[in-house]
C-alpha cells in the first residue's frame, strides 16, 4: 500500500518499514505458532503506524525526536 511513496519523516518511514517486516513474517510463517506471533507482530505495527500518523496530523512538528 504504501511502497511506492517517498516519505521524508523518518518515524513515518521507520513505522512503514516494521509494518513491512512484519507483513513479511507474517507471509513466510509456516507454523501455527509463527502465525500466531506475527499477527501479533502485524498487530503492532499497525497499532503504531497509526500512532505515528495520528501524531502527525494532530500537529506533531516534533516527529523527528
Amino acid at each position: 500500500m504504501y511502497r511506492e511513496k517517498n516519505f521524508d519523516n523518518p518515524l513515518l518511514t521507520e513505522a512503514l518499514a516494521k509494518l513491512r517486516m512484519a507483513q513479511n513474517f507474517f507471509n513466510n510463517a509456516s507454523t501455527p505458532d509463527m502465525i500466531d506471533a506475527a499477527i501479533y507482530e502485524l498487530n503492532v505495527a499497525e497499532m503504531h503506524l497509526r500512532a505515528v500518523i495520528k501524531r502527525a496530523r494532530n500537529g506533531g512538528d516534533d516527529l523527528t525526536d
